[in-house]
């Protein structure tokens, strides 16, 4: 059985939208850990689909987690310094979703560009696609 580690630290809905990613995951076979903050750890506590759930506290503490579970692949949904560099130090294979960060404020700020119509969600999801 594959093993997979999601990050999502924060914030109560991104945490929640999250549950996509479990879901898919766990409907295709995979053993999930989830990695965030103490806060919204109690979202996924009772969750049967989590067979490991890590609170954030510091990058030290959950790099030695991240060992310690040793999953195959880690599925960033954070995407920031602290998600980029707990993935780079473990060997696991990485997926990270696409926050579409520099379009959207391009967009937001100068109005270039064009507005896509696309939920977190199908952007969560579709960054599975290398893990089949």
């Amino acid at each position: 059985m594959s093993r997979a580690l999601i990050i999502r630290f924060s914030s109560l809905g991104d945490v929640v939208l999250a549950s996509a990613v479990v879901e898919a995951l766990n409907r295709n076979g995979w053993k999930i850990a989830f990695i965030t903050k103490p806060q919204y750890a109690p979202i996924f506590r009772e969750d049967d689909r989590i067979s490991m759930l890590f609170e954030f506290y510091s990058s030290k503490n959950a790099r030695r987690q991240i060992q310690q579970y040793s999953p195959d692949w880690i599925v960033d949904l954070q995407v920031d310094f602290r998600s980029i560099f707990l993935s780079a130090t473990s060997d696991a294979n990485v997926v990270r979703t696409n926050k579409r960060n520099i379009q959207r404020r391009l967009l937001r700020w100068f109005k270039w560009g064009e507005r896509k119509e696309q939920s977190v969600v199908d952007n969560h999801l579709q960054s599975l696609r290398p893990l089949g």
